[in-house]
């Protein structure tokens, strides 16, 4: 396990792609158990890790809105023609070697705010799909029954990590808790969002669709919501019409009047 709190490594000799993927795996909850309480551990002692991971998380947040792929390849287009080359001269100045890995930042902040404004001009018109998605989509607002609960047992905080946009904490704890009470379905509804969140869309369909073939009284329309949230982000009309229409159709269903402006507003384009 690698103890990030007590390496003696220094920031100036970290790989920046090494360290810049395993704050993304840090971020989207797919570091080991282990690894990822060493690495949370670290941020508490470690200002600078803490700066460059709440920098990432920032930028991640904004990755999922303004075109995932190509913006990614681009920022790690960037990082790839900062990091030095084998062949090339040290640089033996500290200062500015301390500031390469802001230069990259600022040089990722630039095309993001590029992109972001690009998206904004044609997001409009070209693309009714993902407009749909971000006028509709909200996390789920989870409500768990804490009472006589202590503040700080794991159900506490998981609640407390997910209300504060935590979720790549509030994974890791939502997953212990499925697994203790795996008939608890708000837990189950929870790990969904994180998915979600953390743009893993596959593992939240997984979990969602459990949720709607079991019927579950109070979460089978919820279910059915964000799995036509997810196909609609995915540009799939079929399932878009599979899960949305029966709720536009019941007016006894949650999110019966969203359902059925957004599968309006979709087929007048």
């Amino acid at each position: 396990m690698t103890n990030y709190a007590s390496s003696k490594e220094k920031p100036a000799n970290r790989s920046p792609m090494k360290q810049q993927e395993k704050i993304d795996a840090y971020l989207m909850g797919q570091l080991p158990k282990a690894e990822s309480t060493a690495f949370r551990e670290a941020l508490q002692s470690d200002k600078a890790l803490a700066q460059e991971v709440e920098i990432r998380r920032n930028m991640l947040l904004a990755v999922r809105q303004v075109g995932r792929d190509e913006l990614r390849n681009t920022l790690n287009q960037i990082h790839q023609e900062v990091k030095p080359q084998p062949d090339a001269q040290p640089i033996k100045n500290n200062r500015i070697r301390q500031l390469l890995p802001w230069l990259s930042t600022a040089a990722a902040a630039a095309v993001l705010i590029f992109f972001f404004v690009r998206y904004q001009a044609t997001n409009t018109t070209n693309n009714i799909y993902q407009q749909l998605y971000q006028e509709n989509y909200q996390a789920y607002e989870l409500s768990l029954n804490l009472r006589d609960v202590p503040p700080e047992s794991q159900s506490s905080n998981a609640l407390a990590w997910y209300r504060q946009g935590d979720y790549t904490d509030a994974l890791s704890a939502f997953q212990a808790l499925a697994t203790a009470e795996p008939q608890q379905t708000q837990y189950q509804m929870a790990l969904a969002i994180c998915y979600i969140e953390l743009g893993r869309g596959a593992e939240a369909k997984n979990i969602l669709q459990k949720i709607y073939d079991a019927k579950d009284p109070f979460l089978s329309d919820e279910a059915a919501w964000y799995l036509g949230l997810i196909a609609l982000s995915e540009e799939q009309s079929p399932e878009v019409e599979r899960f949305l229409r029966p709720l536009a159709e019941d007016s006894r269903a949650d999110h019966h009047q969203s359902a059925s402006n957004l599968l309006k507003t979709l087929s007048e384009h």
